[in-house]
């Protein structure tokens, strides 16, 4: 590489060992793109599915504290540690 007559050669030669020595140190890597397989799936389905599972984690944090209101002794008060 240093002891090219061309500029041109001793570029192409640089890059290919720099190219070359980074792939072996951050590989590339494939990702995958999540996409929407079926045409009837839109935006104002994919808002419905996350406002159903927000209401779904409402409901099961109700629930537990319903729960527990059922199961605590009258008269005591719960508190955190």
């Amino acid at each position: 590489m240093l002891y090219c007559d061309n500029v041109n050669d001793a570029w192409n030669n640089l890059k290919s060992v720099f190219i070359s020595k980074m792939d072996s140190i951050a590989p590339v890597k494939s990702v995958r793109i999540k996409q929407t397989t079926e045409e009837w799936v839109d935006s104002e389905v994919l808002q419905s599915i996350k406002d159903r599972d927000k209401a779904f984690i409402i409901t099961k944090e109700t629930k537990l504290k319903k729960i527990l209101t059922i199961l605590e002794p009258s008269g005591t008060k719960q508190t955190r540690l």
